[in-house]
């Protein structure tokens, strides 16, 4: 609990430290007026990677490449088959 309470307390003390420093980097009063300074964020704009690559392809379209790419890679590998019973057969004789 001690722990706790004395890392709490460096954390304080660290912070303080940062606040005199801008204080007197930017000529200010004191401490307490870093603090009270308004800040403003910009709201960030995310625009997904997969939002663009997928703007303007409706579903069934993507189903259809699928399933072509699909068929694709069954002909491709049964080809395969094929060429490699062949050698078999061919290794055989």
């Amino acid at each position: 609990m001690f722990m706790i309470l004395g890392g709490w307390q460096s954390s304080e003390a660290w912070i303080t430290d940062e606040l005199n420093r801008l204080a007197s980097k930017f000529q200010l009063a004191n401490s307490d007026v870093v603090g009270k300074l308004p800040t403003t964020f910009e709201t960030p704009k995310v625009d997904s990677s997969v939002q663009q690559l997928l703007e303007g392809t409706s579903l069934s379209k993507m189903l259809e490449d699928v399933q072509k790419e699909k068929a694709d890679y069954l002909a491709a590998r049964e080809a395969k088959k094929a060429a490699e019973a062949a050698r078999l057969a061919a290794l055989k004789q």
